[in-house]
């Protein structure tokens, strides 16, 4: 039960930093405010449900065509999550892949 709402935690927090990334890059475009959000996404241990209930993964990819600082970053952490998604597909297990606890976005 614990785990089920920290799960819930964790994809509502998914949510938020989605929105305020849309927000950032909706009209003209906040780099910094887009910058932050993906730093926070790097932060969290995403998991292949994460990915799916959330559709993280679409709306960080859309922004990869706009300002170049953001779509560096944002290239980065589509390529972290491409890895995890490979590595469930490869093993058949649809528990969360341990990745690195280092962050792969730069400060």
């Amino acid at each position: 039960y614990i785990s089920s709402l920290a799960a819930m935690d964790v994809a509502t927090r998914v949510h938020r930093l989605q929105r305020k990334l849309e927000e950032a890059v909706g009209g003209t475009i906040d780099t910094s405010k887009a910058l932050r959000c993906l730093k926070e996404l790097d932060k969290i241990d995403m998991t292949i449900d994460l990915l799916q209930t959330t559709g993280i993964g679409k709306s960080v990819n859309n922004v990869r065509k706009l300002d170049a600082n953001v779509a560096r970053v944002a290239r980065t952490l589509v390529k972290k999550w491409q890895t995890i998604v490979k590595a469930v597909a490869k093993t058949g297990s649809s528990r969360a892949v341990e990745t690195k606890r280092k962050s792969t976005v730069g400060a």
